[in-house]
């Protein structure tokens, strides 16, 4: 790492890699992996696309405050199956 807290040319260079998932008591479901940083628009697709066709009534959904779990109208598909969200304090 450079004192200027990126990479220069003489350090190795990467590509972040992101996954983000969910944990039920049978197990992980809804895997989403791609390349870059999580933000509002990756969430937002995770949330309509892949999370929001596994739940069902009466499931809890906890998330941390990671900003992008707070972008205006994100989760309107979980509140739409009666799925109740509770956010870390």
């Amino acid at each position: 790492m450079c004192s200027s807290g990126g990479l220069c040319s003489r350090c190795a260079r990467f590509e972040r890699t992101s996954i983000i998932s969910t944990l039920r008591l049978s197990g992980v479901s809804a895997p989403l992996i791609f390349r870059g940083v999580l933000n509002g628009g990756v969430f937002e697709y995770c949330v309509s696309e892949v999370l929001a066709s596994t739940l069902q009534q009466g499931d809890v959904v906890i998330m941390d405050n990671l900003s992008s779990h707070k972008v205006r109208d994100v989760l309107d598909p979980i509140y739409a199956k009666g799925v109740v969200v509770v956010f870390l304090p």
